[in-house]
Parts: C-alpha cells; sequence; structure tokens
C-alpha cells in the first residue's frame, strides 16, 4: 500500500476501528510526536546546517530556526514558511505540467462529444416540425388544410417531435456518462505529485504532512536577512527548493 493511499484512508470516516499508517518512525525520540512537518527538509541558506523548530510557550507560534547562535539567518514563524513552501510547490508543478502535460485522453471540457453533436442536430429538427406543426394551424385556419389534412400532417408532427424529445434524454444521460467517466479516468491518471498537494491541506498531523512533503521534496535552502518585526512583512524570505519528481523530463 502507497503512503499516498494510506494517508487518503486516514483522511476517510471510520467504519470499525481507526486506520493506523504504516509510517516509518519519525527521528525524534521515543513518546515524543514529531510536532515540526518540515522536519529534515528545510536548511539554513547562510550556514547550511538543517534548520529546527522552536515552540514557545502559551499561543505564541512556534518558528523555525537555524541551530547555530551565531548564524545570521533570521527565524520565521513555522506556519508562514510551511505555507510558502506548499504554495512554491504548487506553482513548481503547474509550470511542470505545461511543459510536460500527463498522458491523458484528448477528451475533454470543452470539446463535442458525438452524443452532444446528435443531440444539437435533433434539437434543430424538433424546432423545425414544431414550426410546421403551428404553420400547419395557420393552414387550417385560413381554409387551406381540412379538419382530416390538419389532424393528419398535425399527428406525424406530434410524434416525431415525441420521439426527438425521448432521444434527447438518451443522448444527454449518455454524454453526463461519458463525462464522469473521463472525469474519473483523469483523477486516477493525475501524476502522485498532484495527488499529494490536493491532499496535503486536508492533513492536520505534523508527522503525516512531513511524510507527503517528503515524497515531493529533496531538501529545501532558507534564508531571511529582514527582521520582519521592526521593519517590512515577516515572510520576506526566500526558499530555494530541490523537488522530486516521479518522472523527470526527458532531455
Amino acid at each position: 500500500e502507497s503512503l499516498f493511499q494510506a494517508a487518503q484512508k486516514k483522511l476517510s470516516p471510520a467504519k470499525s476501528n481507526p486506520v493506523s499508517i504504516p509510517f516509518s518512525s519519525p527521528p525524534v525520540p521515543q513518546k515524543k510526536e514529531l510536532q515540526n512537518p518540515l522536519a529534515g527538509l528545510i536548511y539554513c541558506g547562510v550556514c547550511g546546517r538543517q534548520m529546527v523548530r522552536r515552540p514557545y510557550p502559551g499561543n505564541k507560534e512556534a518558528v523555525l530556526l537555524c541551530p547555530y547562535s551565531s548564524c545570521s539567518n533570521i527565524s520565521s514563524k513555522l506556519s508562514l514558511v510551511e505555507n510558502r513552501l506548499v504554495q512554491a510547490l504548487e506553482e513548481y508543478w503547474k509550470a511542470y505540467l505545461i511543459k510536460h502535460p500527463p498522458d491523458i485522453s484528448p477528451t475533454a471540457d470543452g470539446v463535442l462529444s458525438y452524443e452532444e453533436i446528435l443531440a444539437s442536430s435533433l434539437r434543430e429538427k424538433e424546432r423545425e416540425w414544431k414550426r410546421q406543426l403551428v404553420k400547419a394551424q395557420e393552414f387550417l385556419e385560413k381554409g387551406l388544410y381540412s379538419e382530416e389534412d390538419y389532424q393528419n400532417r398535425a399527428s406525424f408532427l406530434k410524434e416525431n417531435i415525441h420521439t426527438a424529445q425521448e432521444r434527447l434524454q438518451i443522448l444527454q444521460t449518455e454524454a453526463e456518462n461519458k463525462k464522469r467517466a473521463f472525469s474519473e479516468t483523469v483523477k486516477t491518471n493525475l501524476p502522485q505529485e498532484e495527488k499529494i498537494l490536493e491532499l496535503y491541506p486536508k492533513l492536520t498531523d505534523p508527522k503525516d504532512k512531513n511524510r507527503l512533503l517528503k515524497l515531493l521534496l529533496h531538501k529545501a535552502y532558507y534564508t531571511k536577512s529582514v527582521n520582519g518585526r521592526y521593519e517590512g512583512p515577516e515572510d520576506q524570505f526566500t526558499l530555494s527548493l530541490y523537488p522530486k519528481l516521479s518522472k523527470m523530463p526527458k532531455g
């Protein structure tokens, strides 16, 4: 069972016993849960050391900092770094998909299906039969049709209209079923990276987040030279990413 599938199961409502995720033990002391979703991933852009989470008492947010006290790199709130990292991964992945789109059937929204083309033609015929029915009524009123001629003509047109409406309902259902099937095919064939990025915001356990991020990222370097508490916004830092890809580009 893949790590991604395990995380999905954990998010699903439990039917009996809670589902445990077969993750390997985090590199933290036993009996102590991992609290840093970025553990082992973020490195100091100044000295190269692995950055760590520093918690604070009360409601004050934890920060991400370089453990080397003499390093000039300035810390930031852990949540800010996490959000920026996920956003950067999403932007990186979107840019990658533009250059290397997944191999999926070209039948997509915006392209008329065979059923939709037939339905469009049939609707035009239905409108024409309705116009002819109105015309037949006018011919009867002007004395151009006898009552018998009108009834024969009206019966023929009404039968055509009824048959067209029944066929239109069938075509509409078939077209919707095809679109639904295509949508499921797209979801099934989405690369692992995109599925993980969709799942990540739903997770709450830092340990689970950390495992998923490690599927996408080798490491990232964090650099900040301006202290947001005194000058400028708090998120005035840079991240240099080294992503992983399930399918590397050719060439």
